[in-house]
């Protein structure tokens, strides 16, 4: 028989609590207006498994607006005209970015991790 103490139960209730809120992603802000339609790009962001920053959702911003919570596994996708965009990324201490350059009609696929390994895929 399992024997759990009052400090332990109130632990995992505050974790299973607050997990649920933290780990819930979605819009936040409004992406850059595409311009050109015809001539867009693609980027596609794809959130690793990792089990670091398992709690929290990765906050992915584009010239320094806020656009996306991105949770494990998950990914976003934003139409956005040719040209470079400073891409930056948050998961709890962890300031993540860099430039990325799109190209008129192209995908581009990354996989961000929680240790500020970004990959192309």
């Amino acid at each position: 028989m399992i024997k759990l103490n009052a400090a332990r139960v109130a632990l995992l209730i505050t974790l299973a609590w607050t997990g649920g809120c933290a780990t819930s992603g979605g819009q936040v802000g409004n992406p850059p207006e595409v311009r050109r339609p015809t001539e867009a790009g693609t980027l596609l962001l794809y959130r690793d498994g990792s089990l670091v920053g398992f709690f929290a959702t990765m906050l992915i911003k584009i010239e320094n607006k806020a656009v996306y919570r991105l949770g494990r596994k998950e990914s976003y996708s934003i139409s956005l005209d040719p040209g470079e965009y400073l891409l930056d990324y948050s998961i709890g201490l962890n300031e993540c970015g860099r430039i990325v350059s799109i190209k008129s009609a192209e995908i581009l696929r990354l996989r961000l991790a929680p240790d500020c390994m970004i990959y192309e895929d």
